[in-house]
């Protein structure tokens, strides 16, 4: 008896990129709302969150188990919102 299935949503049930793209602009306008930083530079800044987060994995992580590396929590949208928010110095909560 099936007892429970799992699906990947992304690309599967919807369209990944359109949603991607209208959830990044959201986060972009809201951060440019709450925090008085333009939206193309949180934009950047989010961006380069998420490339300093697979670097760090990399370095600190791969050598403990480099067979057993997963660089899938970088995808991790709220690791990459609190990594951002803790380089411009702002509180994650209650935003």
């Amino acid at each position: 008896m099936i007892k429970s299935v799992i699906y990947d949503l992304d690309d599967t049930l919807y369209d990944f990129y359109p949603v991607n793209a209208m959830a990044m602009d959201r986060l972009c306008r809201e951060a440019e709302k709450r925090f008085g930083i333009p939206a193309e530079e949180y934009r950047k800044l989010y961006s380069s969150s998420y490339h300093e987060i697979c670097d760090h994995m990399r370095e600190e992580v791969e050598p403990l188990n480099p067979e057993e590396v997963d660089l899938g929590p970088a995808h991790d949208r709220m690791l990459r919102i609190a990594y951002t928010q803790e380089k411009l110095n702002l509180p994650l909560f209650p935003h």
